[in-house]
């Protein structure tokens, strides 16, 4: 089976470090492409998110963020704007931080307005950080545990939401096409060949 899986997609942002233990590795031993989704954390990592914040009623995040979860989210999202340099938003710290990481080919963040397109479209042409930021970037990894039970409503609302939501794709190696790609910096992948067209094999998505 793992010979007919050409991309995985998973959680993986600054917050969600996890997908480095395991999950990256063996993809890189099976030269399976990663796709890193929510790579704003739901809109924490992109600033959108502040302890005012109020939801309207049938929005899913509203069961998602209840108040431990807010207040967790935008006390971390404070410590991490303080490695924050004055020419870089929160946003595309949060994207390069994923297009940094050579395991990573993809990643899709949503976008609503315009000017959220050519800001994540920019990200991925700036390239990599600095080593010494991602060693600090590191230290934001948080392996958080669920405070609150959500229904199985909320998630069929969360998949129907991101089915709807257009896309732009960020790439650091060419994929089975999806969205706009964005070519990050090929030359992290030393060499890799990429995987087989999705149309003969499969995607797999792990949260």
């Amino acid at each position: 089976m793992a010979e007919c899986v050409d991309a995985v997609q998973v959680i993986y942002n600054i917050f969600d470090q996890a997908p480095e233990d395991r999950l990256f590795p063996l993809c890189r031993e099976r030269n399976i492409a990663v796709i890193a989704r929510v790579p704003f954390d739901e809109g924490t990592l992109a600033g959108a998110v502040t302890r005012d914040t109020k939801f309207p009623a049938g929005d899913w995040r509203a069961s998602y963020f209840v108040p431990e979860n807010l207040e967790a989210s935008v006390e971390r999202v404070d410590r991490l704007k303080e490695v924050l340099s004055p020419e870089m938003t929160l946003a595309h710290l949060a994207l390069r931080f994923i297009l940094s990481n050579p395991d990573v080919s993809t990643t899709i963040p949503g976008m609503r307005r315009k000017n959220h397109v050519m800001s994540n479209i920019s990200a991925g042409e700036v390239g990599p950080l600095s080593r010494s930021l991602l060693d600090e970037l590191r230290k934001h990894r948080w392996d958080r545990k669920p405070t609150t039970l959500v229904s199985v409503g909320t998630f069929v609302a969360l998949w129907q939401r991101h089915e709807r939501m257009p896309r732009v794709t960020l790439s650091a190696r060419p994929i089975a096409p999806a969205g706009i790609l964005i070519d990050a910096d090929p030359r992290r992948f030393s060499g890799r060949s990429p995987p087989q067209s999705a149309h003969s094999c499969s995607s797999v998505q792990t949260g």
